[in-house]
């Protein structure tokens, strides 16, 4: 954020230069139309001799206010394309927990474990149909989502656990165990490649109208927190089965 700040809007508030920012990413906004944005904003401060909060108000009021336009790739549908690499993790996840504990042994794959793995890829959908209300907790409190995130995991898995005691699923057909924990970690391993691929894709920039101030989008999306958090969740899952 100082980056651009001093490459575009220098002689804006810092505080309300990644408020605005922020806020036009959440939105969708491109790079080149954020640049823009700020570009006119500073020029204004320099010409009047204003604040940007005394000239513009509220930086995430004003940046709603713009009504720039996203762009096709931030679309809900783009967007439910992008959690395909969840859904093939969260898979994995289901049925690593489901080889517990681990041994030679069949595992009966039940009417419980067809129930967690429709949670597992509901997950992802109500995320997305959330939209910028998940988007912006996950931007400004990462760490309070992750522990909200391994909560739940763990609560759906120990609900699960106890209606398969409570005889409350029925048999449908069995998988010897070592396959099905190969099965996870397989999809564990494939959700995570492509997680991590598709954020390797070229950046969207912040580009100011002015020759040469283009600078790198701040990191908003980052392999680690789109890739990582099901494998650490399936790892933390395995460690509590195996305690009870």
């Amino acid at each position: 954020m100082t980056e651009i700040r001093g490459a575009i809007a220098p002689h804006v508030e810092a505080g309300w230069v990644e408020a605005m920012l922020l806020e036009l990413r959440l939105q969708g906004v491109s790079g080149d139309r954020i640049g823009a944005a700020l570009a006119e904003v500073e020029a204004h401060v320099v010409d009047s001799g204003q604040g940007a909060e005394e000239a513009f108000g509220d930086p995430v009021e004003y940046a709603r206010s713009l009504g720039l336009p996203a762009e096709p790739e931030q679309s809900r549908t783009a967007t439910l394309k992008g959690v395909v690499p969840t859904l093939i993790q969260l898979f994995g996840l289901v049925a690593v927990v489901a080889a517990m504990p681990w041994g030679p042994d069949a595992v009966g794959v039940t009417t419980t474990l067809l129930a967690g793995l429709v949670v597992a890829a509901l997950l992802p959908v109500v995320v997305v149909a959330l939209g910028d209300r998940v988007l912006r907790a996950i931007v400004e409190r990462p760490v309070v989502v992750f522990l909200a995130t391994m909560l739940i995991l763990a609560a759906v898995a120990a609900g699960l656990i106890a209606a398969g005691r409570l005889g409350l699923d029925q048999g449908l057909f069995e998988l010897p165990r070592p396959l099905m924990l190969v099965i996870g970690l397989l999809a564990l391993a494939l959700g995570t490649w492509v997680a991590v691929r598709s954020d390797a894709t070229e950046p969207d920039v912040v580009s100011s109208p002015v020759p040469g101030s283009r600078l790198p989008r701040p990191g908003v999306r980052h392999w680690a927190w789109t890739a990582l958090p099901v494998p650490v969740a399936t790892v933390f899952l395995a460690g509590l089965l195996s305690l009870l």
